[in-house]
């Protein structure tokens, strides 16, 4: 959601230029945020770890990204992304913070490209499916019932756990890492009856 708000905000400030003139660009004047107050890397991650984006406008922007070509998703006018790089410094006192900017078209921008686009698209899965992919696994007693149970004991249906999302048919589908989980609790379960342990299976 940032990059296209920050792509949106130098498409603008271009237009500006082109259709009134370069001394009505507002980058000169508005050129950078500035942060007054100082804050740890951790309290960084939990402001950002604290915002988030309604459901449906999440699914509305994953299906526009899905149907955009690769080329558009790459490009700073659709979608403006910086990455920040953690960095020790050679000698004490050097600086404070570090922030490595990687060019475009280097190799390593090229990888980064690749792994956030990877990243964008993720595989989407629904309940029938992953019952389905538990059974062919060899866990016969898991059904859907056994899932209900599960994704409620876990509130895998709460966004801020990431395990998947609602899309705009109203309906939740879910990500690899909740059918990561799903095997997890499989396999345990069933290493539990195998030995006797006396695992409880909703039927």
């Amino acid at each position: 959601m940032a990059s296209k708000l920050q792509a949106a905000a130098l498409n603008f400030n271009s237009w500006l230029a082109s259709e009134f003139g370069g001394e009505y660009r507002i980058d000169s004047d508005f050129g950078v945020a500035i942060q007054m107050s100082s804050f740890s890397h951790d309290q960084a991650k939990l402001v950002y770890a604290a915002q988030s984006v309604d459901p449906k406008i999440a699914s509305i922007i994953d299906k526009l990204d899905d149907r955009v070509s690769e080329r558009t998703l790459g490009d700073t006018k659709y979608a403006f992304n910086v990455l920040f790089v953690e960095q020790a410094c050679n000698r004490p006192g050097q600086a404070n913070k570090v922030v490595e900017f990687i060019r475009a078209g280097t190799e390593t921008a090229g990888e980064i490209e690749r792994v956030i686009f990877k990243e964008r698209e993720k595989p989407k899965f629904k309940p029938a499916q992953i019952v389905a992919e538990m059974r062919k696994r060899g866990f016969k007693w898991f059904n859907m019932a056994t899932h209900i149970v599960l994704w409620r004991q876990l509130d895998a249906k709460n966004p801020k756990n990431g395990f998947g999302v609602e899309l705009a048919d109203n309906q939740w589908y879910y990500y690899d890492t909740w059918v990561s989980k799903v095997t997890e609790y499989c396999e345990k379960t069933q290493a539990d009856l195998s030995s006797g342990g006396g695992a409880e299976i909703t039927k």
